[in-house]
Formats: C-alpha cells, structure tokens, sequence
C-alpha cells in the first residue's frame, strides 16, 4: 500500500509483438496476485486512490479494452494469499510489530470476513480449501487458526505458534514458542499430534518437487537431524 509506488498495468503478447493493452491505473506495484490456476488476475489500487481490490479474468485480459472487476471498493492497504476463490487483504499494518489487520473476501466480492488484528498470514492449502493465519501476535508468536473457504468457518488450531509450513491439503506443521514441533489436521475439528521437542529447526520434505509433504526433517542441538513421517 506504498503511496509512492503507483504504476500502470499493462499487457501484450508474450513475444513483444504488438500493442500494449492498458489495464488499470493508480495500481500498487507490490500488490498484484494470480489465483494459483492463473485464471484470475487480483490487484490493488494504491491508497491515495481508494485501496480498492479489483481483478481481471483471462476471459476479460483477452478483450481489447478490459474492464476490472471491482472485488472491493476501498480500504485494503496490502494483498496477502490468494486461492481460486478468495483473496486475503489487510486494512492496517502496525508500524512497529509489521503485524497486520486482516481480512478476507470472496473474488466475487462476497463474504467479507475479519480475520485478526495483530495477525500474520500463513497461506492456504494448494486446494484452497483452507486459509491458515496466526491471530494475537506479540514478538512472532501468535494463535494459529484455519478459515474453510467452503462454509466460512474460523477454527483455532493452536495457542503460542511460533513458525507453520502447509505440507499438503490437509496437513500443517509448526514449532511453537517452546520448541515444540506439532503437526494438525485440518478440518472441523482439527487434531493435533506432537512430533518432537527441543527443535531449533524444520523443513518438509516434499514428496515430489513442489508437491505435497508426507515427512518433515528437524534438527535438535542435543542430537543431530531427524526425519519423521506425518500422520
């Protein structure tokens, strides 16, 4: 949401042959998004302008003179994650803590819901299924909690949450303050299971590149490195 920071979105084809088509101005140049199926383009107006949230389909970009759709109208200062179906914004960032006030909005523009405020976002699940962030945050230590995406439900996952990876769609790993290293379920009811203690690092293990991970390696000062398979 930097005011300094406005440029104008264009597009052309992708061999530099013919003219560039204009998109949008006034358009934060930090805060432009693709829906991970790269079906949807999500960008933010500067702040000056309005903070508004608008997009453009690739049905829209292939229109000589595309026309935004407006997905909020005001307010956003920032773009987090976003899935096929929603985008994460954040109304404020505290200026000291870097933490945010977030927010999240369907791309149609519907279900504008409150997240948290001194909260950080955590990404989604690939399947979009699942929005992850930690509320309450105080020195990067905060209250990991999941959004459906389906039916809007906020559900907490953890208190004390110090670092969270996504291993697949329905699998989250994290360390809290204590160095204590977890894996959750998501879900309704999400469960919760303790993998080891006393770790200073971790890190999926992907199953294929850039696929889901079914172990994590972690690393303990008092022995070495170890690898454990999710459950």
């Amino acid at each position: 949401g930097k005011n300094d920071n406005v440029v104008t979105l264009s597009s052309s084809p992708v061999d530099g042959t013919g003219a560039a088509t204009e998109l949008a101005v006034n358009v934060d140049q930090e805060s432009f998004k693709l829906t991970p199926d790269g079906a949807t383009f999500v960008f933010m107006l500067d702040t000056l302008t309005s903070g508004a949230i608008e997009s453009l389909t690739s049905a829209q970009l292939a229109q000589t003179a595309p026309t935004p759709t407006t997905i909020k109208a005001a307010g956003a200062v920032d773009l987090g994650t976003v899935t096929a179906t929603h985008v994460v914004y954040s109304t404020s960032i505290d200026a000291t803590t870097g933490n945010k006030t977030l927010a999240v909005i369907g791309l149609d523009g519907t279900g504008d819901t409150a997240l948290g405020s001194q909260a950080n976002d955590d990404g989604a699940t690939d399947d979009g299924a699942f929005i992850l962030f930690r509320d309450n945050v105080s020195a990067g230590v905060g209250d990991l909690k999941e959004l459906d995406t389906a039916t809007g439900a906020i559900t907490a996952i953890a208190t004390g949450v110090d670092k969270v990876s996504i291993a697949n769609d329905t699998t989250v790993v994290f360390v809290d303050g204590l160095k204590v290293l977890h894996e959750a379920t998501l879900g309704a009811d999400p469960a919760v299971k303790h993998i080891a203690d006393d770790v200073d690092h971790f890190a999926l293990v992907n199953d294929a590149a850039g696929g889901p991970a079914s172990k994590v390696a972690y690393s303990r000062k008092s022995d070495g490195i170890w690898i454990a398979t999710l459950q």
